[in-house]
């Protein structure tokens, strides 16, 4: 009987193991697709730096689902 909970909690530890190897997504942070010229403008900077926030949570809002 103990060695058929062993086996037991060994599935359930595999079962755990096996979500943790689940690719995670990446965040993009290739700021080499704007020339350096155009990142002097603040806005278009502006705007690349709240794109980066937006992919940030997204990616935050993954983690904290595969974190529980």
């Amino acid at each position: 009987m103990k060695n058929a909970r062993i086996r037991e909690k060994s599935r359930k530890k595999k079962k755990l193991e096996d979500g943790l190897n689940e690719p995670i997504p990446q965040i993009n942070t290739d700021s080499s697709q704007t020339p350096f010229s155009q990142l002097m403008n603040l806005e278009l900077l502006n705007d690349i730096m709240q794109d980066m926030m937006v992919k940030l949570m997204d990616f935050y809002m993954v983690w904290k689902r595969y974190k529980k």
